[in-house]
């Protein structure tokens, strides 16, 4: 009888334990969708906003000025050498013609992460990284991810100078 008696309370103290992990994982759940919105993707912004996002840094918005020129020669050296001392990166990738607007959306060319094939990916202004790094790290289904899998999770569709030393 006393054996009968303590296995009833060990299963109430394991269903009350299981109960409030429930709750809690149900709260951080909804927790994440209020801040990031719907999570099946990792395309949290409103890529009609995000061409505005862009704008709004004055290096990305001078390199979107830069390629809607058609003739290179036409660059100035001194937007050229302000695009160099903020973004190095970025400099050389608008110098071997790595980067286009598609979609209105300033995009880079690079190497995927995991296949090493060339792909198109989304340069992240400066203030939504956070945002963006914050959103792929919480995974509701997996919670923290480690920060190779959130650099993987990012690298597939953005880019910005640092990214890996950033995640």
């Amino acid at each position: 009888d006393d054996d009968t008696i303590e296995q009833e309370r060990e299963y109430s103290r394991f269903n009350l334990r299981f109960a409030n992990a429930r709750i809690q994982q149900e709260t951080q759940e909804n927790m994440m969708l209020k801040l990031f919105g719907k999570r099946s993707r990792i395309n949290v912004l409103d890529f009609k906003k995000y061409r505005n996002y862009q704008e709004s840094d004055n290096i990305l918005a001078l390199v979107i000025k830069l390629l809607k020129q058609p003739n290179k020669k036409k660059w100035k050296e001194k937007d050229l050498d302000l695009v160099y001392k903020n973004d190095k990166w970025l400099y050389w990738k608008l110098d071997a013609g790595s980067l286009l607007i598609e979609n209105n959306i300033l995009k880079c060319w690079d190497a995927d992460p995991i296949t090493r094939k060339r792909i198109k990916k989304i340069i992240v202004p400066g203030f939504l990284r956070g945002r963006l790094m914050e959103y792929a790290h919480h995974n509701v289904l997996q919670h923290h991810m480690s920060h190779i899998y959130t650099y993987r999770k990012l690298a597939r569709k953005f880019w910005w100078n640092g990214l890996f030393t950033d995640v």
